[in-house]
């Protein structure tokens, strides 16, 4: 996704509208019913928007650590149940 953030200039792709278009194969949405339509835009931008957090801060997010093993995430999360 970095290269193809990277060539926005040529294929109009910038970082929302990537995030934008994968953001709904990763989350999950309940049958729309017909008060929902709200909290179907709702849930639409803040998935979106978390895509793109992930996205912009994939090295962070997704580097593995020699000494455990583990994400960024996943580290800190241990460090934080392990006591």
């Amino acid at each position: 996704m970095e290269k193809v953030v990277q060539h926005s200039d040529a294929n109009k792709m910038h970082l929302d509208n990537v995030a934008m278009v994968i953001a709904p194969n990763l989350f999950y949405n309940l049958p729309r019913t017909r008060d929902s339509a709200m909290d179907e835009l709702t849930l639409a931008n803040y998935s979106s928007h978390v895509v793109k957090l992930m996205l912009k801060y994939h090295r962070l997010l997704w580097t593995v650590s020699g000494a455990q093993g583990a994400c960024f995430m996943c580290a800190h999360i241990y460090t934080r149940t392990d006591r």
